[in-house]
């Protein structure tokens, strides 16, 4: 033949078979070095994911924590129940002159280690404490005065009630409805016939106040027992009777846990 053989060179197969041979090791090390996991510890971890998963979604359903150790927890209820209830629940006088209280208390400490640089940190936590019961206070506050505003008429018609509201709403509210009643008279009312310029009735035949909103009691609520109830009636003639226990938890008309969520004894979910 004319043509030049290719030349092969032996040291290259071996340079390749030893870079294969690395490959090799380094693959088989990470598959069963001290860092591999076996299908037996994968097996473990997705079952221990899986019991933490099940531990979170029962701390999510458990609301063992509405019970009442502390003020910020019995003040968070109070806000829960007016929100939550359709009527004017009583009003919390001594818890509310008790957080009050200690938000004075903690206010004087803040003065207190202002001055002292060493005490930033426990005056920061001070301040922040202040800060969350005053937004309590507010919101506990913004929500019975939207349910004033919304029945004052009702309120001021009904002594019990109005022995529900402290002096202030009290107050409040019989401001609130005279505003409200001048306002109409000059703006509609005094342009109507003289039958028609009532307030709270449509017209001087109508049998009774049948202009004045009260709230609604036969809505389904989600209630849970803070304390023993006993055999509470669930029905109209009172003939069905449940023992309701402390931490259980029930879908029932507000009419029938009324007394229940008025004295404390349940919060609503």
């Amino acid at each position: 033949m004319s043509g030049q053989e290719d030349s092969h060179n032996p040291e290259d197969d071996t340079a390749e078979r030893e870079t294969w041979e690395e490959e090799l090791v380094n693959s088989t090390n990470n598959s069963t070095g001290p860092n591999a996991r076996s299908h037996t510890d994968i097996g473990e971890e997705e079952g221990e994911e899986e019991e933490e998963e099940r531990e979170d979604e029962a701390d999510v359903l458990d609301p063992s924590d509405l019970v009442e150790t502390d003020l910020f927890q019995g003040l968070a209820n109070g806000i829960r129940r007016e929100r939550g209830t359709p009527d004017l629940l009583p009003f919390l006088a001594a818890l509310v002159a008790e957080v009050s209280s200690k938000i004075e208390e903690q206010t004087a400490l803040v003065s207190a280690l202002s001055g002292d640089p060493l005490q930033d940190s426990a005056r920061q936590c001070y301040e922040l404490n202040i800060r969350r019961f005053r937004f309590l206070l507010a919101s506990y506050h913004r929500s019975r005065i939207a349910k004033i505003d919304r029945y004052g008429a009702a309120i001021l018609d009904s002594s019990e009630l109005q022995q529900r509201c402290s002096h202030p709403e009290l107050k409040y509210c019989i401001g609130q409805f005279v505003s409200k009643g001048r306002c109409l008279k000059d703006v509609v009312l005094k342009r109507l016939p003289t039958e028609l310029q009532s307030l709270t009735q449509q017209s001087q035949l109508s049998p009774g106040m049948d202009m004045v909103g009260t709230p609604p009691l036969d809505g389904y609520v989600f209630v849970k027992l803070l304390r023993d109830a006993g055999h509470v009636p669930v029905e109209d003639s009172g003939s069905n009777m449940v023992l309701m226990e402390a931490g259980d938890i029930y879908v029932i008309k507000y009419c029938y846990v009324r007394d229940l969520v008025h004295s404390r004894a349940a919060v609503l979910l």
